[in-house]
């Protein structure tokens, strides 16, 4: 473990301020159910934890880019598991670019996560991509911050509702034309 010493200076007094770096903080585990290939139900675990991480490298796997921080930043990991064996890890400085890069991953194995947030209307808007919170997006009608958010890790009901990330960001981008023209 790495530890980082911040010294900071208040009215002549030396405070020093140790951070432990690549240590799992504020870790959530979700028990979620999945389809596999041929429809066969699995029973997967989704674990969330952020880590302080020097100089860290993210690969943007929704948009095949690689981005190199300089400094100390705050970087969402999440991890799935499954009673199969399957595991896969993804990173981000975002949660919602770590939940959907994951996604991509697993989803190219031919498993679907039955949760909402892998259903075509729920996205996880800029306002929650630090959270694990989505919100339900119809055509025509804007977001208000009213509008009731949904764990994206509660169980999806609707099978026919769940699709790919590539389909779900087109519906985001779909609903984000159609409300335009729509005033605030």
């Amino acid at each position: 473990m790495k530890i980082l010493v911040t010294e900071i200076i208040l009215s002549g007094i030396v405070i020093k301020k140790l951070d432990a770096m690549n240590v799992k903080n504020n870790l959530e585990t979700f028990h979620i159910k999945c389809l596999g290939q041929n429809k066969k139900n699995i029973s997967a675990t989704i674990e969330i934890w952020t880590e302080k991480i020097e100089n860290p490298e993210i690969e943007d796997t929704i948009d095949n880019k690689t981005y190199n921080f300089k400094g100390i930043f705050k970087i969402f990991f999440i991890k799935y598991s499954d009673e199969t064996g399957k595991v896969d890890i993804n990173k981000s400085d975002r949660l919602s670019n770590a939940f959907y890069g994951l996604r991509k991953k697993i989803e190219k194995t031919g498993i679907r996560m039955i949760i909402k947030g892998c259903n075509i209307n729920f996205y996880m808007i800029p306002q929650l991509q630090y959270s694990t919170k989505a919100v339900e997006l119809k055509l025509g009608e804007r977001f208000h911050r009213e509008n009731r958010k949904f764990s994206i890790f509660q169980s999806e009901e609707d099978i026919s509702t769940i699709t790919t990330i590539e389909e779900q960001i087109n519906f985001y981008n779909k609903w984000a034309q159609s409300i335009k023209e729509i005033p605030y």
